[in-house]
């Protein structure tokens, strides 16, 4: 059970973590483009990186755990109506 369970979340975090650092990327490279007369430094544009990449991150944690609880509640109906019938 637990070799499935890491099957199955393996992928989930292994891709978070490829958008994770593609955010640090992306965030540096917005921190440091030349804007206008000065050359970048501006924090400001490092955390809107941060925060978009990060929001569309929460999205999908939300997504998948909402999506679990459905699957375990359909799991959960299909054994107890598998038992009612034993019962009859």
């Amino acid at each position: 059970m637990q070799t499935e369970k890491n099957q199955t979340w393996l992928p989930v975090v292994v891709i978070a973590g490829a958008l994770v650092v593609w955010m640090a990327i992306l965030a540096a490279g917005a921190y440091w483009a030349p804007v206008g007369e000065g050359a970048g430094g501006d924090f400001r544009k490092l955390w809107v990186v941060a925060a978009t990449t990060g929001g569309f991150l929460l999205l999908w944690v939300f997504v998948l755990l909402i999506h679990r609880g459905k699957a375990r509640r359909r799991a959960e109906d299909s054994d107890g109506r598998v038992e009612k019938n034993r019962d009859s």
